[in-house]
């Protein structure tokens, strides 16, 4: 049968070499993972950021709708586009999607 010798020269090498072929294996693969987990927390991030966004505008267009009670219809519809964009963002949030407007551009 076949039967190692860690005194040879040889086998010392081989085994060297193979070391290192595993970790270069494995460093790559955890390389790519990092990368993704990096890339999925900006991601949480930018929803979260536009999720603020959606808050502040959300409360500037109710102060609106109070203080200019003519405009109000056309205030309602934005505040209801508002309120519907940040809830997708909370939904995506949640579970771990993308947010309505995310990776194209948007239309304020």
């Amino acid at each position: 049968m076949f039967k190692l010798r860690f005194n040879s020269i040889k086998t010392r090498v081989r085994l060297f070499f193979f070391a290192n072929i595993v970790l270069v294996i494995f460093n790559y693969f955890y390389t790519v993972y990092v990368n993704y987990i990096s890339e999925r927390d900006r991601q949480y991030l930018e929803i979260s950021k536009e999720s603020e966004k959606y808050i502040e505008r959300i409360s500037f267009r109710m102060a609106s709708i109070i203080e200019n009670p003519e405009q109000e219809k056309g205030l309602k519809v934005l505040l209801k586009k508002d309120i519907s964009n940040y809830r997708d963002n909370i939904e995506a949030l949640d579970r771990g999607g993308d947010g309505p407007h995310f990776g194209r551009p948007r239309n304020h």
